[in-house]
C-alpha cells in the first residue's frame, strides 16, 4: 500500500509538471509574459532627450575651417630676399586635388594645410626646384570656398546656410541653422547631390598683378594645372569649361540618438546638399479599468514613463484593493500584441515588475472577485455612514 501510495504521488507530481511546462510554453507563444520576466526584445526603449545626444559623434574628421581646402582661393606673396622690395602677391585657386599653380615654381599641394604650413611647404619646394635661395613667402586665405546647405524641418533658423567646405558636416549644418527646435525629433533625413563633372581647367600665363588683382573675378582665377601653362591653344586662360554635368540625388536617414547610424563619413556634407529635422511624433498611452480618470494621455519628451507613473496620470486608483493589470502592447508585424501581467504591490518593491512603457501601450486595472466584494461594501458603507449622518443631524 506504502509503495502504491508513493506512485500515486509521483504520477500525480510528474503530471503537475507536465501540466506547468505546458501552462508555460502556451503562454510564452501567445505572447503573455510576466513584467518582471520580460524579454530583453521586448522591453521599452529608453527615451532619449536632445541634452543627452552625443554631438561629438556628428563632426566629421574632414577638415577644419582654418586649413586649406580645395575650392579656396589663396593670395601669395613671394620675396627672393634680395631687397627690401615689397613683393606682388599672386592669386592662385586650389584645384580640386588640392594644389595650386604658382609660376615659375609649379605645382605645389597645399590643401588641409594651415597657413603657416602651406607657406613653409612652398618656400621648401621653391629652393629645391632651384627656383629661390632664401625666399619669404606669405600665403593668405582671399575667399574660403563654401558649401550651401539647406536645412529645413524643426529647427530654430530653417533655409539655405554657407558653410566652409573644409568643415562642412552635419553638426555645423544644424548649429547654423540655429540648432533644433524643442519639437524636433532625433531622426535627421539628408537628401545628397552627387554630380558628375568634367572640367577643362586651363592654366595662366603670368602671375595676376596685385592692382589687377582688385578688379579680378574671384572665380575665375587661375586653377591649379601646371600641365596647361604653356598651352597655346588657350584662348581664355582664366576661363573653366564646364564639358558634362549630370546630377543625381539620394536619401539618408541619421538618428542622432543611434551610436549604430552615425559613421565618420556619413556626416559630411557636400554643396547643395539637403537636412531635414523632422518633427517628433507624438506618444500616447491609453489607461483604463480600476482608475479614476480613465483615458488617454500623452508621454513627456525628457523622460521614460513607468507602469505606476501611468496610474499617476490616470489620477490614481479607485479601489482600495486592485492589483493585477494588464499591459498589452502592439508587436510589429505581428497580428497578436503582446500581454504583459503586472502586479501592483510587487511593481511597488520591484522595478522590474515597475516596466517602462511604451508609446502605444494599454495598460488595464483589473477587476478581480476581491476588488468587487471590497468595493461593493466600502460603497455600502459609505452610504450607510452618509445615511446615518444625515440622520444624527436631523
Amino acid at each position: 500500500m506504502n509503495y502504491g501510495g508513493s506512485s500515486a504521488k509521483r504520477i500525480v507530481l510528474i503530471g503537475w509538471h507536465i501540466l506547468l511546462f505546458l501552462v508555460f510554453t502556451v503562454g510564452c507563444q501567445s505572447g503573455i509574459y510576466r513584467a518582471k520576466h520580460l524579454p530583453a526584445e521586448y522591453r521599452a526603449t529608453s527615451v532619449v532627450h536632445q541634452s543627452t545626444i552625443q554631438w561629438g559623434n556628428l563632426s566629421s574628421s574632414g577638415g577644419s575651417n582654418s586649413r586649406i581646402s580645395p575650392g579656396d582661393l589663396l593670395e601669395i606673396a613671394i620675396s627672393s630676399g634680395l631687397n627690401s622690395e615689397e613683393p606682388t602677391p599672386v592669386l592662385a585657386r586650389v584645384s580640386d586635388n588640392g594644389k595650386v599653380e604658382l609660376p615659375a615654381i609649379g605645382i605645389i599641394p597645399v590643401s588641409d594645410l594651415e597657413l603657416s604650413e602651406a607657406s613653409r611647404n612652398i618656400q621648401e619646394i621653391s629652393i629645391q626646384r632651384g627656383i629661390y635661395l632664401h625666399p619669404n613667402v606669405t600665403v593668405n586665405i582671399k575667399t574660403k570656398i563654401t558649401n550651401q546647405i539647406t536645412v529645413l524641418g524643426k529647427v530654430a533658423n530653417p533655409g539655405v546656410h554657407e558653410i566652409p567646405r573644409g568643415g562642412c558636416d552635419l553638426i555645423s549644418a544644424l548649429g547654423a541653422a540655429g540648432g533644433l527646435a524643442e519639437e524636433a525629433s532625433t531622426s535627421i533625413e539628408i537628401i545628397r547631390h552627387t554630380s558628375n563633372n568634367t572640367f577643362a581647367e586651363n592654366g595662366s600665363s603670368g602671375p595676376v598683378q596685385k592692382d589687377e588683382s582688385e578688379n579680378l573675378d574671384e572665380s575665375s582665377a587661375q586653377l591649379a594645372n601646371y600641365s596647361h601653362l604653356n598651352d597655346s591653344k588657350a584662348q581664355d586662360p582664366n576661363r573653366i569649361t564646364v564639358n558634362s554635368f549630370a546630377q543625381t540625388t539620394q536619401s539618408e536617414r541619421i538618428d542622432l540618438a543611434s551610436t549604430k547610424s552615425i559613421s565618420s563619413n556619413n556626416n559630411h556634407l557636400n554643396d547643395q546638399d539637403v537636412v531635414i529635422v523632422h518633427e517628433r511624433e507624438k506618444r500616447f498611452i491609453h489607461v483604463a479599468g480600476l482608475v479614476k480618470k480613465p483615458g488617454q494621455f500623452e508621454l513627456p519628451v525628457d523622460q521614460n514613463v513607468r507602469l505606476l507613473d501611468a496610474i499617476a496620470l490616470a489620477g490614481g486608483l479607485n479601489s482600495l484593493v486592485a492589483d493585477k493589470v494588464l499591459v498589452i502592447r502592439p508587436r510589429d508585424n505581428e497580428l497578436q500584441p503582446l500581454v504583459i501581467k503586472a502586479s501592483l504591490k510587487t511593481a511597488k518593491l520591484d522595478g522590474r515588475e515597475n516596466i517602462r512603457l511604451s508609446a502605444g501601450d494599454s495598460i488595464q486595472i483589473e477587476q478581480t472577485p476581491t476588488t468587487i466584494v471590497v468595493d461593493t461594501f466600502s460603497k455600502v458603507f459609505r452610504i450607510a455612514m452618509g445615511v446615518s449622518g444625515n440622520v444624527t443631524s436631523f
